[in-house]
């Protein structure tokens, strides 16, 4: 960052040849006709493109169009304005922190890795591995049923689970006693 405005050029308006130790943000004051406006000129024609240089020349560069303050005045207002603005701060902060929480809570509901399983999705997912196990089992018995009665009434013909399962619920069974 440039720390230093060579005023050579401008010797017959400054005393100094040379302005050092400019920071981030400067301010420059003095009585009227000290060439205030002057260096600010020098600064933003050398520096302008480079930085952001803003020059107050007066209330009239900040008033707006209805001819109301476009700008904030440094003093007790401000302070009033700055408890709000924390305030809001605060409450944007208690909603992230809310906002992370319930993120949580749906991660661990959904399984995502890293995240310790919620005992709800936990219990789905042993549900369902049971269910899959006893439709398996249910599978099984179909098949192993379709080939004993294909044996055993010597159908001639394949009988397979799927028509067994099938036949299973097209009929009607009558005891007899």
């Amino acid at each position: 960052m440039t720390n230093s405005i060579d005023l050579s050029n401008y010797e017959y308006i400054f005393s100094s040849t040379e302005i050092k130790n400019l920071k981030k943000k400067n301010f420059i004051f003095g009585k009227n006709g000290t060439g205030k406006s002057t260096l600010c000129e020098v600064i933003k024609k050398k520096k302008g493109e480079k930085f952001d240089v803003r020059l107050f020349q007066g209330f009239e560069s900040v008033l707006s169009e209805n001819k109301k303050l476009n700008s904030i005045v440094l003093g007790e207002e401000n302070k009033q304005i700055q408890e709000k603005v924390d305030e809001k701060k605060a409450n944007i902060k208690d909603y992230i922190i809310k906002k992370v929480n319930i993120e949580s809570i749906l991660n661990s509901l959904n399984g995502i890795e890293e995240v310790e399983k919620d005992q709800i999705l936990l219990n789905y997912e042993k549900a369902k591995k049971d269910f899959l196990k006893k439709e398996n089992e249910i599978g099984l018995f179909y098949k192993k049923s379709a080939g004993e009665l294909t044996i055993q009434f010597n159908l001639g013909r394949t009988y397979n689970r799927n028509n067994f399962r099938t036949d299973i619920f097209n009929f009607s069974f009558v005891k007899l006693s």
